[in-house]
């Protein structure tokens, strides 16, 4: 990666966008949306590209989920959204499977065309409050009484922002349920690589001419490019300065090579390349073995991040 250039973002035709922790933080007010990110929607579907949201969003629908959107300023539409549950629904019905759901009671109306009695999977989903105990073993039950087992997790983050703080996502509970029944995991949404493609196919664009944009280095970064596309991490959203060990390559000015003028906390945005360097256990999810040697890309506003802030990165 490190021999880049920047003719790479002369070709680029198409972007897929995180949702929670870029364009908005969650929260259970219903969020608030980050400075300046919906006139950059705006703009970027001025210019011409093609635009994509890539969400692992599992506590609405897709309609549900839009609507919000919209309320706070942005201009999307529902095929605008690439998401876990349709992809799950897609799944199941392919497979003959009838799911036992641990989700959010808001998600529930997108299984609603799926046969769930006599279940013979877990679907699991980011519950939130409804992650109990009592429901939590409930679903542990079914697995655990299985011939063959199928557990299917709409997702595996760690854990994600909202306006009062960090807090648990599925991929958590995902893990308690696969140490438990010893079992892996089918994950539909990001990482996985299937659930890439589906967003490109919806995006219209090949691998080669989309970048993805996210917080998260392993779901986003990651899962992006072993789908063969570059991705950029925001400094927003879950993001922290401790996440990773760096080493910088290169930067430049992003809104120069893409020629999409970009508002607010975008506007002067640098990328610079850089690679993880893996440390610690991964118990906190800040320094992980699984994150070491994804090469990512850092956006970093320069109103509030500079030659100084580009230099203690250097440091780390």
């Amino acid at each position: 990666m490190a021999g880049w250039g920047w003719g790479w973002a002369r070709a680029v035709r198409g972007l897929l966008l995180d949702v929670s922790g870029v364009l908005y933080d969650s929260g259970a007010d219903g969020g608030a949306p980050i400075a300046g990110s919906a006139e950059a929607v705006r703009r970027i579907k001025a210019s011409g590209l093609k635009l994509q949201l890539c969400t692992n969003e599992t506590q609405a629908t897709r309609a549900d989920f839009v609507r919000k959107l919209r309320a706070m300023g942005f201009d999307v539409s529902v095929a605008e959204v690439t998401a876990p549950a349709p992809a799950a629904c897609r799944l199941l019905q392919e497979r003959g499977l009838r799911p036992h759901l641990l989700v959010h009671h808001d998600l529930v109306p997108e299984f609603a065309e799926i046969d769930k009695t006599n279940p013979n999977c877990v679907v699991l989903g980011d519950a939130a409050e409804h992650f109990t105990y009592a429901n939590l073993n409930e679903a542990f039950r079914l697995l655990i009484g299985m011939e063959k087992p199928v557990l299917i997790s709409l997702g595996k983050g760690r854990y994600y922002k909202e306006t009062d703080g960090l807090k648990l996502d599925v991929g958590a509970y995902m893990k308690a349920l696969e140490y438990a029944c010893d079992i892996e995991a089918e994950v539909v949404g990001k990482p996985a690589k299937s659930f890439f493609e589906s967003a490109l196919a919806e995006l219209g664009v090949p691998a080669e001419q989309a970048v993805m944009i996210g917080d998260d280095i392993v779901s986003d970064v990651g899962g992006a490019q072993q789908c063969g596309m570059r991705a950029l991490q925001v400094r927003t959203g879950k993001y922290s300065r401790g996440s990773s060990g760096f080493m910088e390559v290169q930067f430049g000015n992003l809104n120069k090579h893409l020629g999409v003028p970009l508002p607010g906390p975008w506007a002067a945005l640098v990328v610079f390349t850089v690679t993880t360097v893996g440390t610690g256990d991964g118990s906190t999810g800040r320094h992980s073995p699984q994150s070491a040697g994804v090469t990512q890309n850092i956006l970093l506003p320069l109103g509030s991040a500079g030659e100084e802030d580009l230099a203690s990165f250097k440091r780390e």
